[in-house]
């Protein structure tokens, strides 16, 4: 089911694209290879192998998609590092007139962001901090 089919009053299509399949609309997450900025491409922290996985699906039917992230990694000379998982989910919320997003991982970080369509993909971006 695309998010397009979803509907939910007038607002619903706002700010979407028809006819678009819902798995091109979801982020996209490298989750293999080297990360030559090191940890989150801070600076300081050494370089790691990332070795992980992906899982998104439709809930609510198909109005929401979760995903569930988990990446291990590794400094260069095979010694384990970390573990990192996240779980996202996303969707068209009729309230807001846009699409939503959170997220929440294993360090305690936790965001809503707001999304848009730009030319092809759909962008997210963090909503301002609540006072």
């Amino acid at each position: 089911m695309s998010l397009d089919q979803a509907e939910s009053g007038p607002q619903a299509d706002r700010g979407r694209t028809r006819d678009r399949d819902a798995a091109t609309l979801l982020p996209r997450q490298s989750m293999g290879g080297m990360d030559p900025r090191g940890r989150h491409g801070t600076p300081g922290t050494p370089k790691m192998k990332r070795i992980g996985c992906a899982t998104f699906g439709p809930i609510q039917d198909g109005r929401w998609w979760f995903g569930d992230f988990e990446q291990d990694r590794f400094l260069l000379d095979g010694t384990f590092a970390l573990k990192w998982q996240l779980h996202w989910v996303s969707g068209w919320a009729p309230r807001f007139g846009e699409y939503r997003a959170s997220m929440a991982d294993n360090y305690g970080n936790a965001d809503v962001y707001r999304g848009y369509i730009e030319q092809d993909p759909l962008v997210f971006e963090s909503l301002p901090a609540a006072p």
